[in-house]
């Protein structure tokens, strides 16, 4: 369970990592509105946080353990 945690919270602190990342270069490099570079970044690090903790966080564990 403590992993779990563990991994839920490096996944979202990676999503917010992402997002500062991605408005930089949507605002500041490619001169994007920030409304627009918002509201896209949302949505992209919206879908890789769900992936990554479906992947990693909430995958499923066998519980063979021969």
């Amino acid at each position: 369970m403590l992993l779990r945690l563990l991994s839920f919270y490096l996944v979202g602190m990676f999503g917010c990592a992402l997002s500062a990342g991605c408005l930089l270069v949507l605002v500041e490099m490619l001169e994007m509105s920030s409304a627009c570079a918002k509201l896209g970044t949302i949505v992209a690090v919206t879908a890789v946080q769900f992936c990554l903790n479906k992947a990693i966080t909430f995958r499923k564990e066998s519980h063979d353990r021969s």
